[in-house]
């Protein structure tokens, strides 16, 4: 029903390969939480149903040795100097979910609709600051759908089986299959929005706002018309939606 996992990881300033004759000259600490959850698992498992559901947070702190520009232990620190001012700090926390069919239903309308169709959502939000930026918050969202629908390997005609007797060329042509429906086709739309402010140290009362708002939609269908001839066609439209930023 759910997975529990964790990590913490501390590296100081010091620390090298043996091919390396010095460190980074950065200390490392970082840690991360995951847990994996599966309601899916209270349905009847005939349905084959798959809904996970995943939340992720991570952060890590770099912390130089020294000052900028000076041999001055970061240890070493006063009141007059805030440490986080020379840090470079990571935070992301991210959420996931998604939807699909492992099974096949026996119901006919089922069958063509729900067991084709899968979709996924995931929203991640991370936060930065270093020596140069005050602050920066970025918020990031993605959802998509897809349908698939695949037609029976079975829907052909043999025009020429007839010949099968015929000397020489008789039994090739009796062989040749001409197949009346497509092979595949899927289809799937998805929708991204990106959402950037940056606050640098040296310009905070001028804030940078970087957005992004886009869909794209894709449709393919796949004919195999002979068993050596077939063709496919793609067609991908890519939408700009910036105007209905919120």
């Amino acid at each position: 029903l759910m997975t529990i996992s964790g990590n913490y990881k501390h590296k100081d300033s010091g620390f090298h390969k043996l091919q390396q004759r010095l460190g980074t000259g950065n200390s490392d600490d970082t840690y991360s939480a995951t847990i994996k959850f599966h309601p899916n698992i209270i349905l009847p498992a005939r349905w084959g149903i798959r809904t996970p559901v995943t939340l992720n947070y991570s952060n890590s702190t770099y912390t130089p040795k020294y000052h900028p520009g000076s041999d001055i232990l970061t240890e070493n620190n006063n009141n007059n100097f805030s440490i986080e001012d020379i840090q470079t700090r990571n935070e992301k926390i991210s959420f996931s979910t998604s939807f699909n069919k492992s099974a096949r239903s026996t119901n006919w309308f089922i069958k063509r609709t729900i067991d084709n169709i899968s979709m996924s959502y995931s929203a991640i939000k991370t936060n930065k600051s270093s020596s140069q930026i005050l602050e920066e918050t970025k918020d990031d969202f993605q959802v998509s759908g897809k349908y698939i629908y695949k037609w029976g390997k079975e829907n052909y005609f043999s025009p020429f089986k007839f010949t099968k007797d015929w000397l020489i060329i008789g039994n090739i042509l009796s062989q040749s299959r001409y197949y009346y429906t497509p092979d595949k086709f899927s289809t799937n739309i998805q929708f991204n929005e990106s959402n950037k402010l940056a606050t640098q140290r040296s310009n905070i009362l001028n804030p940078t706002r970087t957005y992004s708002f886009n869909m794209r939609r894709q449709l393919t269908l796949n004919h195999k018309i002979t068993k050596t001839l077939s063709s496919n066609y793609t067609r991908q439209i890519d939408s700009n939606l910036d105007e209905f930023q919120k």
